[in-house]
């Protein structure tokens, strides 16, 4: 397992979206997912990059912020339907994740610093294989 790396799993529903599950795992309990930015169109080699933010909360007490455990931080980002899935599961071209560590005092997502990267080139399969809570 890689620390600061989003794992990753793209997810296809039944009406052509696409939906990236990445889950990222983190050293410390501090941690939490501030939002995603998702590439308005591909690049010109057919990725698509997706932004993850994290942030780190520092309002637990000294002794839980010293503590080193495990910490997955999930993002859910709805990719939409810019990349197409064949029905093996293969994608048009390829997703690249970066996690960027936020600022906690500041709003400004160009105060920041980056973390891992992971590229996923085809879904978990060809049809969809998690349920959408919001479309239930």
């Amino acid at each position: 397992m890689l620390l600061q790396t989003p794992q990753l799993v793209l997810v296809p529903d039944n009406q052509g979206h696409l939906f990236l599950h990445a889950t990222t795992f983190f050293d410390k309990i501090n941690f939490q997912a501030k939002g995603h930015k998702v590439a308005r169109k591909l690049k010109k080699d057919g990725t698509l990059k997706v932004e993850l933010y994290v942030v780190s909360n520092n309002s637990f007490s000294e002794e839980v912020l010293k503590m080193q455990c495990i910490n997955p931080v999930v993002h859910r980002v709805d990719l939409g339907n810019i990349l197409e899935v064949d029905e093996e599961g293969h994608l048009s071209g390829t997703v690249e994740a970066t996690i960027y560590f936020l600022n906690p005092n500041k709003n400004a997502r160009s105060d920041r610093r980056r973390g891992g990267r992971t590229v996923v080139r085809s879904t978990s399969g060809g049809r969809p294989s998690r349920p959408n809570p919001e479309k239930q």
